[in-house]
């Protein structure tokens, strides 16, 4: 939708996925209320910024729960790589800047 008067009665705003929806998730998709990977799983939402859908097109993938919750660890470790590629490359952009700048006097 276009975002001018008329056209939007409200704003709702979307959060990355936490443990609690991952539970949630993992419930309606494969009716599970626990598993040994969930400890895994929760840790690395902890660390990853990644949307509810994505979480639950990584659990559509698999009808079989092992291999369904297999591929999302595999898929947060993969978004994590990503992640702290993109972070270390601005930390290394930002000393390189500083470096040029010279030492603030």
């Amino acid at each position: 939708a276009l975002l001018r008067p008329g056209r939007m009665d409200m704003h709702i705003h979307m959060s990355y996925c936490t443990p609690c929806a991952f539970k949630t998730l993992a419930l309606n998709y494969l009716k599970l209320r626990t598993h040994p990977r969930f400890n895994e799983i929760n840790n690395l939402l902890e660390e990853v910024k990644v949307s509810p859908a994505e979480v639950g097109e990584q659990l559509l993938r698999n009808e079989d729960a092992d291999g369904a919750l297999a591929d999302l660890i595999h898929f947060l470790l993969e978004k994590k790589r990503e992640d702290d590629e993109i972070k270390a490359k601005r930390l290394q952009e930002e000393q390189g800047e500083q470096e040029i700048d010279g030492p603030n006097v």
